[in-house]
This record gives structure tokens, sequence and C-alpha cells, in this order.
């Protein structure tokens, strides 16, 4: 199943896709006889473990005609981040193992996990316009995790049975250099905290909006999620391609590290970091002029 939100008229729509059309949520769980549910987290407690059996019913729906009043075209819809209400979301800093090598630095013995802010989260083909020289130093694909049931003290064994589904992010650099080498040079007026704080979580919480979405894939439609090529464009031009295998920590073992001193909820996040980005080079001019970025992965 493809689930995710979409921004209607009366607001934002849980949505189900099928193929270019979308379905609302709510209304096919109200012809099914199920509760109404409006609400990305909510629907992912509910249903994590029977999605499959309620994806096949909402599709009959769709084949019979009877979802014909709540279905709507894909082509032209706003998508809006595919998150629960109060999601964590975390990312795994280092996690790059191609990185690490070019680099040459140690490898963590576990995953360092930074929690990101959810308001920097934007959705699927969202816009963004720069201000004038604005020099980024490139968006970078990161595969996403989402938590389906209450997970603590879970073994990476037993990790795929808390897993609702997956999503794709681009996380971006920074307009500066980083807060922890000597040429810092972020100007005061454009700093977003009164205290420090900012700076010791900048890397993963840039002003730069982050694109997620544009839906979770449930994991029955994903299975092994490395194993898949991630392939990142630049207005069209592909510039980097990467396998979803260069990782220092597998999915697992980051979920099976964080919920070792931590509950993960239904609708919690957690993402890979960078792994097309080695390839990519950094950018220190400006975007060309309505310049946009594309990310591609196989499943």
């Amino acid at each position: 199943m493809k689930i995710g939100i979409i921004k209607a008229s009366q607001g934002p729509c849980l949505a189900a896709f099928y193929g270019d059309q979308w379905v609302s949520v709510p209304k096919a769980l109200e012809a099914l006889g199920e509760k109404p549910i409006n609400e990305m987290g909510a629907f992912i407690e509910t249903y994590c473990d029977s999605v499959v059996d309620l994806n096949k019913r909402i599709f009959a729906l769709v084949e019979n005609g009877k979802a014909r009043e709540y279905t709507y075209p894909v082509e032209g819809a706003v998508f809006m981040p595919p998150l629960p209400e109060t999601p964590m979301f975390f990312t795994a800093r280092g996690n790059s193992a191609l990185h690490t090598r070019i680099k040459k630095r140690p490898v963590c013995k576990q995953p360092v996990m930074e929690q990101r802010y959810n308001f920097n989260l934007v959705g699927h083909k969202h816009t963004m316009v720069v201000r004038d020289g604005f020099t980024g130093t490139g968006w970078n694909y990161e595969m996403v995790v989402v938590i389906g049931k209450p997970c603590h003290t879970v073994s990476e064994e037993n990790v795929e049975d808390y897993i609702f589904g997956y999503t794709n992010m681009l996380d971006h650099g920074g307009g500066y250099a980083s807060p922890f080498s000597d040429e810092w040079n972020m100007p005061d007026e454009e700093k977003v905290f009164a205290d420090y704080a900012y700076a010791g979580c900048y890397n993963g919480n840039t002003q730069v909006p982050t694109p997620i979405g544009p839906y979770i894939t449930t994991k029955d439609e994903v299975g092994d999620p490395h194993d898949q090529l991630l392939e990142e464009r630049e207005s069209g031009r592909l510039v980097s391609l990467g396998s979803g295998k260069a990782v220092n920590f597998t999915i697992n073992e980051m979920v099976a590290y964080t919920s070792g001193f931590m509950t993960l909820r239904p609708g919690d996040m957690l993402s890979t970091a960078s792994i097309t980005y080695d390839g990519y080079p950094s950018r220190p001019w400006k975007y060309p002029e309505n310049a946009y970025i594309q990310a591609k992965t196989e499943k």
C-alpha cells in the first residue's frame, strides 16, 4: 500500500494511491464499515498488521467503481509530508560507508542518532525559491523507515515485525560552513534560536526545507530496503547513483539500537543519513535559475 497526505480543499486528507489516482482513505474506510481515520499516526497504529488486507479491500472498491465519488487524479495534487501529528524523527549521522572510507574516518561502534526538527519537512514536489546569493551544498538522498507499533528493546532479528513501511527524503547540507569549524559564518540575524543549541545540531536541522515523501510504501511492497539502487538527478541530469547497502549500520541495526534506550511509537521515523552524495560534488556557487532536484529508488 502507498499511503500519504494530500492537501485537499477541506483540509489535509489521508490518501491511498493506485496508479495515477488517489482515494480518500476516510471515505473508503466508511464505505467498508470501518471507523473513518484521517490522521497518519492513528492509521499506522490501527492497521500496522492488517494493512495488506485493507489495501486489497480499498482497491476492490476502486476496481468495482464504488469509490468513484472520492477518487481523484494524482496529477496536480499537492502533497504534504506523510507524517503523524507528533512524530519523532531521527537520522543516523556518519552512516555512509562510502563517505567514511573516502575520508578515512573510523566507523562508530554504534549508530549515532540525531533528532531532527519536524517543521523543516515539506511534501513531495514542494517548490522552494531560495534568496539571491544562496550557495547550498546539495541535496542528498536518505532512506526513511516508519515504525508501526510500540518498539522497545527489540532485537535486530525482530525489527521487521515493528516496521510499517518506508519513505524517501532529500537532506540538505545547508548554506553555511559547519558550526564545528572555525569558518562558521552564519549571520546573527539569521539564527533561528536565541541560544546556541541550534549550532550543535545544525547539520541535520538546516534552515533549508527538507523534502520527504511522496508517500509511505508499506514493508510488504519493499522487502529488503537496502537491496535497491538510489538515483539522484539535478534538472534531469544524473549526478549520483548509489546502493542502499552502502551504509555502516542497516535500518535493523538503527532501530534495534535506538529502541534499547527509548520507546519508538507508531509513526516515528529514522533515516539512514545521506547515501548518494558521495559522488555528488558540493556547490560553492549558486544553483542555476529554475533548477530542480529529483530522487528516485527502485522500490
